[in-house]
């Protein structure tokens, strides 16, 4: 017996949808690695949003962190 035998998969353009039209995804934050993490967020001019569900975020969150208390991270879109 296969459990998968129903399973189907679709193509989405966005996993969180934002709803925003004409999105450049070109336009983008900076992928940072996690062994430079810390030093990258310890510099003056460097925010960091934890945009995270109330959940989440009282589970743990990043040292000094803004948290702009969403429920989902579509909100954080609006």
């Amino acid at each position: 017996m296969n459990p998968f035998s129903k399973l189907k998969v679709k193509i989405k353009t966005e996993v969180v949808k934002l709803r925003i039209n004409n999105l450049d995804l070109t336009k983008r934050g900076k992928y940072i690695k996690a062994s430079t993490w810390n030093a990258f967020t310890n510099q003056n001019d460097v925010v960091v949003l934890d945009t995270r569900n109330a959940y989440e975020y009282s589970l743990g969150a990043f040292e000094d962190a803004i948290n702009p208390q969403i429920e989902t991270f579509s909100d954080f879109a609006c």
